[in-house]
Protein backbone atom coordinates (compact mmCIF):
# COMPACT_ATOMS: atom_id res chain seq x y z
CA UNK A 1 0.00 0.00 0.00
CA UNK A 2 2.99 2.27 0.92
CA UNK A 3 4.38 2.02 -2.63
CA UNK A 4 1.40 2.35 -4.52
CA UNK A 5 0.93 5.65 -2.25
CA UNK A 6 4.00 6.55 -3.40
CA UNK A 7 3.81 5.88 -7.06
CA UNK A 8 0.87 8.07 -7.22
CA UNK A 9 2.04 11.08 -5.60
CA UNK A 10 5.02 11.00 -7.50
CA UNK A 11 2.41 10.65 -10.91
CA UNK A 12 0.87 13.48 -9.24
CA UNK A 13 3.87 15.49 -8.84
CA UNK A 14 4.50 14.61 -12.89
CA UNK A 15 1.28 15.85 -14.00
CA UNK A 16 0.90 19.11 -11.77
CA UNK A 17 4.42 19.98 -13.00
CA UNK A 18 5.11 22.53 -15.90
CA UNK A 19 7.72 20.06 -17.29
CA UNK A 20 7.06 17.15 -18.88
CA UNK A 21 8.32 13.65 -17.45
CA UNK A 22 8.68 10.46 -18.59
CA UNK A 23 10.68 9.03 -16.19
CA UNK A 24 9.32 6.66 -13.85
CA UNK A 25 11.94 7.51 -11.07
CA UNK A 26 11.80 10.99 -10.53
CA UNK A 27 9.46 13.23 -11.87
CA UNK A 28 10.45 16.66 -10.72
CA UNK A 29 10.79 19.52 -12.14
CA UNK A 30 14.70 18.99 -13.46
CA UNK A 31 15.50 22.25 -15.94
CA UNK A 32 13.95 25.72 -15.97
CA UNK A 33 12.70 27.02 -19.03
CA UNK A 34 15.19 29.96 -18.26
CA UNK A 35 17.98 27.77 -18.04
CA UNK A 36 19.47 28.27 -21.15
CA UNK A 37 23.45 27.73 -20.39
CA UNK A 38 25.06 24.57 -20.22
CA UNK A 39 27.19 22.55 -17.58
CA UNK A 40 31.04 21.64 -18.39
CA UNK A 41 31.91 17.50 -17.39
CA UNK A 42 34.25 16.88 -15.51
CA UNK A 43 36.73 19.85 -16.48
CA UNK A 44 36.46 18.03 -20.05
CA UNK A 45 35.68 19.56 -23.63
CA UNK A 46 32.23 18.38 -23.44
CA UNK A 47 28.96 20.48 -21.87
CA UNK A 48 25.82 19.29 -21.06
CA UNK A 49 22.31 20.93 -21.77
CA UNK A 50 19.13 21.71 -23.09
CA UNK A 51 17.16 22.71 -25.90
CA UNK A 52 17.66 26.36 -24.61
CA UNK A 53 21.13 26.70 -24.04
CA UNK A 54 21.82 24.86 -28.19
CA UNK A 55 19.19 27.91 -29.01
CA UNK A 56 21.66 30.78 -27.27
CA UNK A 57 23.95 31.91 -29.48
CA UNK A 58 25.83 34.26 -26.69
CA UNK A 59 26.40 31.61 -24.53
CA UNK A 60 27.62 29.20 -27.37
CA UNK A 61 30.16 32.37 -28.76
CA UNK A 62 31.19 33.17 -24.65
CA UNK A 63 32.16 29.35 -24.03
CA UNK A 64 33.53 28.80 -27.46
CA UNK A 65 31.05 25.74 -28.24
CA UNK A 66 32.08 24.04 -31.95
CA UNK A 67 30.33 21.07 -31.74
CA UNK A 68 26.66 20.64 -31.17
CA UNK A 69 25.06 16.81 -30.55
CA UNK A 70 21.41 17.16 -30.52
CA UNK A 71 19.92 13.82 -29.16
CA UNK A 72 16.15 15.01 -29.70
CA UNK A 73 15.92 14.93 -33.63
CA UNK A 74 16.01 18.12 -34.39
CA UNK A 75 18.33 21.43 -33.86
CA UNK A 76 17.05 23.86 -31.50
CA UNK A 77 18.60 26.46 -33.06
CA UNK A 78 19.21 28.38 -35.94
CA UNK A 79 22.13 26.41 -37.67
CA UNK A 80 25.47 28.35 -37.89
CA UNK A 81 28.25 27.58 -40.70
CA UNK A 82 31.24 27.17 -38.25
CA UNK A 83 29.78 24.99 -36.26
CA UNK A 84 29.50 20.90 -36.36
CA UNK A 85 26.23 19.13 -35.79
CA UNK A 86 25.08 16.02 -35.18
CA UNK A 87 21.81 15.13 -35.01
CA UNK A 88 20.09 12.05 -33.77
CA UNK A 89 16.74 11.04 -32.68
CA UNK A 90 16.85 8.92 -29.61
CA UNK A 91 13.38 9.89 -28.01
CA UNK A 92 11.86 6.86 -27.78
CA UNK A 93 13.98 4.24 -29.14
CA UNK A 94 13.96 0.92 -28.09
CA UNK A 95 16.50 0.43 -25.28
CA UNK A 96 18.29 -2.71 -27.13
CA UNK A 97 19.40 -0.08 -29.43
CA UNK A 98 20.68 2.57 -27.09
CA UNK A 99 24.18 0.65 -27.46
CA UNK A 100 24.24 1.79 -30.78
CA UNK A 101 23.70 4.94 -30.25
CA UNK A 102 26.39 5.62 -27.81
CA UNK A 103 29.01 3.99 -29.55
CA UNK A 104 27.84 6.75 -32.49
CA UNK A 105 27.93 9.33 -30.15
CA UNK A 106 31.29 8.13 -29.00
CA UNK A 107 33.10 8.11 -32.05
CA UNK A 108 31.51 11.81 -33.19
CA UNK A 109 32.75 13.23 -30.03
CA UNK A 110 36.72 11.37 -30.51
CA UNK A 111 36.55 12.98 -33.84
CA UNK A 112 35.98 16.21 -32.64
CA UNK A 113 38.02 16.28 -29.27
CA UNK A 114 40.37 18.70 -29.74
CA UNK A 115 36.91 21.09 -29.92
CA UNK A 116 34.10 22.13 -27.55
CA UNK A 117 31.16 20.39 -27.97
CA UNK A 118 27.64 20.64 -26.25
CA UNK A 119 25.90 17.60 -25.74
CA UNK A 120 21.74 17.85 -25.50
CA UNK A 121 18.81 16.51 -25.42
CA UNK A 122 14.65 18.63 -24.75
CA UNK A 123 16.11 19.47 -20.99
CA UNK A 124 19.41 17.85 -20.80
CA UNK A 125 18.14 15.80 -18.21
CA UNK A 126 17.05 12.28 -19.34
CA UNK A 127 19.36 11.05 -22.98
CA UNK A 128 22.01 13.60 -22.46
CA UNK A 129 23.11 11.69 -19.58
CA UNK A 130 23.32 8.39 -21.01
CA UNK A 131 25.12 9.35 -23.71
CA UNK A 132 28.23 11.11 -22.19
CA UNK A 133 28.51 8.92 -19.31
CA UNK A 134 28.82 6.31 -22.71
CA UNK A 135 31.40 7.97 -24.12
CA UNK A 136 33.34 8.45 -20.62
CA UNK A 137 32.94 5.03 -20.27
CA UNK A 138 34.21 4.22 -23.61
CA UNK A 139 36.66 6.29 -23.83
CA UNK A 140 38.52 4.78 -20.53
CA UNK A 141 37.93 1.46 -20.03
CA UNK A 142 38.96 1.64 -16.48
CA UNK A 143 35.56 3.83 -15.42
CA UNK A 144 32.91 2.28 -14.22
CA UNK A 145 29.22 3.11 -14.96
CA UNK A 146 28.55 4.54 -11.55
CA UNK A 147 31.95 6.90 -12.05
CA UNK A 148 30.77 7.93 -15.17
CA UNK A 149 27.16 9.14 -14.28
CA UNK A 150 28.67 10.66 -11.43
CA UNK A 151 30.79 12.75 -13.21
CA UNK A 152 27.74 13.94 -15.51
CA UNK A 153 25.47 14.19 -11.84
CA UNK A 154 28.50 16.52 -10.48
CA UNK A 155 28.16 19.13 -13.61
CA UNK A 156 24.30 19.25 -13.53
CA UNK A 157 22.69 17.60 -10.14
CA UNK A 158 19.37 17.32 -11.70
CA UNK A 159 20.06 15.17 -14.63
CA UNK A 160 17.32 11.98 -14.37
CA UNK A 161 18.93 9.23 -16.53
CA UNK A 162 16.15 6.54 -18.45
CA UNK A 163 16.82 4.21 -16.31
CA UNK A 164 16.33 1.74 -19.00
CA UNK A 165 19.22 3.07 -21.42
CA UNK A 166 21.53 2.83 -17.96
CA UNK A 167 20.54 -0.59 -18.02
CA UNK A 168 22.55 -1.08 -21.17
CA UNK A 169 25.10 1.47 -20.71
CA UNK A 170 25.69 -1.71 -17.24
CA UNK A 171 25.73 -4.33 -20.18
CA UNK A 172 28.81 -2.40 -22.12
CA UNK A 173 30.33 -2.38 -19.40
CA UNK A 174 30.41 -5.58 -18.38
CA UNK A 175 31.30 -6.52 -21.75
CA UNK A 176 34.13 -3.94 -21.77
CA UNK A 177 35.99 -5.66 -18.48
CA UNK A 178 35.88 -8.67 -20.35
CA UNK A 179 37.25 -7.21 -23.67
CA UNK A 180 39.84 -5.29 -21.41
CA UNK A 181 41.49 -8.58 -20.76
CA UNK A 182 41.44 -9.62 -24.61
CA UNK A 183 43.65 -8.94 -27.42
CA UNK A 184 43.12 -5.40 -29.47
CA UNK A 185 41.76 -7.18 -32.36
CA UNK A 186 38.36 -8.89 -30.05
CA UNK A 187 37.59 -5.40 -28.95
CA UNK A 188 37.63 -3.77 -32.00
CA UNK A 189 35.22 -6.53 -33.19
CA UNK A 190 32.83 -6.13 -30.21
CA UNK A 191 33.34 -2.12 -30.84
CA UNK A 192 31.89 -3.34 -34.62
CA UNK A 193 29.31 -5.59 -33.26
CA UNK A 194 27.84 -2.46 -31.20
CA UNK A 195 27.47 -0.51 -34.39
CA UNK A 196 25.78 -3.71 -36.32
CA UNK A 197 23.04 -2.55 -34.29
CA UNK A 198 21.92 0.26 -35.74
Amino acid sequence: MRTLTLVLIAVGVCLASEWPCNNPLGCLPFSHPEDNTGYRVNNSNIWIGGASAASNRGWLTQEGIQVIVSLSGEHAGERHPNMHYLVKDINGINHKHIRAHVLDVHEYLKTHSDKRVLVYCKFGSEISPVMIAGHLLLNDWTLGVDEALEAVSDALERVRPNPTYVVELYDIESSLYVMALEPKARRARYLESLRDEL
